[in-house]
C-alpha cells in the first residue's frame, strides 16, 4: 500500500513538475553552453560543454532542478488557472478577461443560426450554460462546462459534492479521475514551459536569425501542448461524470441519509439542499433541517483507497 501511495505521489510529481522544469534547464542551458547569446551555437561547443562538466556538476543541476520543481510547486495551480482564463484575478488583466468572455458569449450567439444541429451541440458543450460562467480561453470553458454538468444533473454543486464523493468511489473510478487529471496538468505545464522558452530563447538567439527558428519550435510545442490539455479536460470531465453517475447516491449512504425515491426528487430538492449543508456558507431553515432524517443504511465497503492527489478542487 505505502508503495503504491508513493509511486502515485511521485509520478504525478516527476510528470507535472520536474518533466517541464527539465525540458526547460536543458534547452535554455543547452543553448548557453553550446555558445549563445555571444556566437551562433554550434555543436562542437555544446559537446566540449558537456565534456568539461563533472559529475559533481552533473548532480549539481540535476539536484537543483528538483529542488527547484519542490518550492515552484505551489505555483503550478496558479499557473494552470492562467491558462484556464481567470485573469480577472490580476490587476492589469481584467480588461483582457471580459474581453475574451465576450468572444465565446458572441459564438455562443452565433451558434445559434448554424444550419448543422449536431455541430452546434457539440461545440455548445464547451461551453457553461450561464454566459456569466463563459471564461475567455477554450480551456477554461471546456473544464468549467464539464465539471458543472457532471454534478448538475442530479441537482449538485460539483465542487462541494465531489471532495465527499470521492472519497467512497471505487478504486477505479478514483483512478480514471486521477489520471486524466495528471494528463491535464502535465500538458497544462508543459503548455507554459513551451510559451516561457519563447521569450528566454528570442532573448539567446536574436543575433542569430538562422537559429530563430527554436523559439517558433518552442511555440509551435506549447500549441501542441494546450490542444492536449484540451483532450485530456474533456476526457476528466468525462471521468468525473461517470464518477457522479455510478455513486452519487452512495453519497447519501454514507451519510446514513435515506436516498432520494426519484431523480425529480433528487435534482429540484434533496442534492441543493444536501449541497447547502455540506457547503456550510449559509444556514439551513428548520423544515429543511427536517427534510434530513437518519436512518438505516449499508454502504458499500471497497477496502481503503488511496489518498486524492488534487491540489484543491477538480
Amino acid at each position: 500500500m505505502n508503495d503504491f501511495v508513493a509511486f502515485q505521489i511521485s509520478s504525478r510529481f516527476i510528470f507535472v513538475n520536474v518533466l517541464p522544469n527539465t525540458l526547460f534547464v536543458a534547452l535554455v542551458g543547452g543553448l548557453v553552453a553550446a555558445g549563445a547569446p555571444d556566437q551562433a551555437p554550434s555543436w562542437s561547443t555544446l559537446v566540449h560543454s558537456i565534456t568539461e562538466l563533472s559529475w559533481t556538476g552533473g548532480i549539481l543541476v540535476a539536484l537543483g532542478i528538483v529542488v527547484a520543481s519542490v518550492v515552484l510547486h505551489p505555483l503550478s495551480y496558479p499557473l494552470i488557472q492562467v491558462l484556464e482564463g481567470y485573469w480577472d484575478r490580476f490587476p492589469t488583466a481584467g480588461q483582457a478577461h471580459r474581453l475574451g468572455a465576450a468572444r465565446y458569449k458572441r459564438w455562443r450567439m452565433e451558434l445559434a443560426g448554424f444550419p448543422n444541429v449536431e455541430r452546434v451541440l457539440h461545440d455548445l458543450a464547451d461551453l457553461p450554460a450561464d454566459n456569466a460562467l463563459v471564461l475567455p480561453t477554450t480551456l477554461g470553458n471546456v473544464l468549467r462546462a464539464g465539471e458543472l454538468r457532471a454534478g448538475s444533473r442530479y441537482g449538485y454543486e460539483t465542487a462541494t459534492a465531489w471532495r465527499r464523493l470521492f472519497k467512497i468511489a471505487t478504486p477505479d473510478a478514483q483512478g480514471e479521475v486521477r489520471d486524466t487529471r495528471n494528463q491535464l496538468d502535465s500538458a497544462a505545464r508543459l503548455c507554459i514551459t513551451g510559451l516561457l522558452c519563447v521569450p528566454v530563447t528570442t532573448w539567446l538567439l536574436w543575433s542569430h536569425q538562422n537559429w530563430l527558428l527554436v523559439p517558433l519550435g518552442c511555440y509551435l510545442f506549447a500549441w501542441a501542448a494546450y490542444r492536449a490539455a484540451i483532450a485530456a479536460a474533456r476526457r476528466f470531465c468525462d471521468a468525473l461524470a461517470v464518477a457522479f453517475d455510478m455513486h452519487h447516491l452512495e453519497l447519501w449512504d454514507a451519510l446514513s441519509l435515506p436516498r432520494p425515491k426519484t431523480l425529480l426528487a433528487e435534482r429540484d430538492q434533496a442534492a441543493p439542499q444536501l449541497c447547502k449543508l455540506l457547503a456550510g456558507t449559509q444556514p439551513l431553515q428548520v423544515e429543511e433541517e427536517e427534510e434530513f432524517e437518519y436512518g438505516e443504511t449499508t454502504r458499500p465497503q471497497y477496502g481503503i483507497p488511496p489518498p486524492s492527489p488534487f491540489s484543491g478542487q477538480p
